[in-house]
């Protein structure tokens, strides 16, 4: 029998089925399941039976996003429920994704929480599935789903491919390399960056704004005088404008140009695109241009 892909053994973790085998549900035997209640293919779980994974990839949570994500829970109520291992031996649940809703769940001192119970979850799966579950979350900021992307690889072996990574987290190929082209940014320009979905304050510094400062990575000057123009400048600088920014630092001018052109006829069109051409021929090999005519609109 072949070895199974690495993306198959990751499909198979993530499809697994996730009700957990609990004894007959009469008499003392209730007790394993530690008080816990049927719902729809759930479990409502007591808050405090769920201890954290120390070995959990992440290990930053700020307050302000904890308080934002504890006020929408509180409105709109849990939208997904936590991932749980159940624990034979020690009668509590492990936390495998979602810690950033159970800490807001704390905050708002819920009872008990709504999870999807798990058994026999290996490290190895376990630790798949956190970081998939953070490369995946719309508040993690670029380099951070970088880094993650690279952990997700190195989780699946050594035969593991990015078409293996980019599989299983949902991630394109073109979103992948742009991710990962940050990561050779200089360490403190990487921690400018913010997290995708949000609305940067003004001269916050944003994934195209670190696109930009990737094109001055030879010249570190540039690159600090380039990142300076866009935290402290009065008007805040777009993206866009920081490429044009960079390019102009490198010496590279904006080449690009356009015309417009009126015409009476598809062969009126033609020709005096034809003399454009020769214009630009002329212009590219130092020759005067022979065409008299006047492609300008």
């Amino acid at each position: 029998m072949s070895k199974k892909s690495f993306t198959t053994q990751a499909e198979e973790t993530l499809s697994r089925a996730v009700e957990i085998k609990l004894p007959e549900e009469t008499g003392s035997s209730r007790d394993v399941a530690l008080s816990t209640k049927r719902s729809s293919n759930v479990r409502v779980v007591p808050v405090a039976l769920i201890d954290l994974d120390p070995n959990q990839p992440r290990k930053v949570f700020t307050e302000e996003s904890l308080q934002e994500l504890a006020d929408s829970i509180k409105q709109n109520g849990l939208l997904h429920p936590l991932n749980v291992e159940y624990m034979p031996k020690e009668e509590r649940y492990l936390l495998i994704t979602g810690e950033r809703r159970f800490r807001a769940i704390q905050r708002l001192e819920w009872a008990e929480v709504t999870c999807v119970v798990k058994e026999n979850v290996s490290t190895r799966d376990r630790f798949i599935l956190q970081i998939i579950e953070n490369v995946q979350r719309e508040d993690l900021n670029p380099v951070e789903k970088a880094r993650g992307l690279f952990d997700v690889k190195e989780s699946l072996g050594p035969q593991a491919t990015w078409e293996d990574v980019e599989k299983i987290t949902g991630i394109s190929k073109r979103r992948r390399q742009q991710f990962s082209a940050l990561l050779k940014l200089p360490e403190p320009v990487q921690q400018e960056i913010v997290a995708i979905d949000r609305r940067p304050s003004k001269n916050e510094v944003t994934e195209k704004h670190g696109r930009a400062l990737l094109l001055l990575n030879k010249v570190p000057d540039k690159q600090q005088k380039l990142l300076a123009i866009i935290k402290d400048k009065a008007k805040p600088i777009t993206g866009d404008d920081a490429i044009t920014k960079a390019r102009q630092m490198l010496g590279k001018s904006d080449s690009s140009r356009t015309f417009s052109v009126k015409y009476t006829s598809n062969e009126d069109l033609l020709s005096k695109l034809e003399n454009e051409v020769k214009e630009l021929r002329a212009s590219l090999s130092g020759k005067p241009s022979k065409s008299k005519g006047k492609s300008k609109g």
